[in-house]
């Protein structure tokens, strides 16, 4: 978990890592990108 600048919480935590490319539509995808810093 990581600390959060939200004002009501403390701690946040994202369970989805990574994708799955499907359609063309994927091509600019901010996803692939985010899942590379994980």
């Amino acid at each position: 978990m990581a600390g959060s600048s939200i004002e009501w919480t403390e701690l946040t935590w994202n369970p989805t890592t990574g994708c799955s490319k499907l359609s063309a539509g994927c091509k600019f995808c901010y996803a692939e990108v985010m899942s590379r810093r994980l």
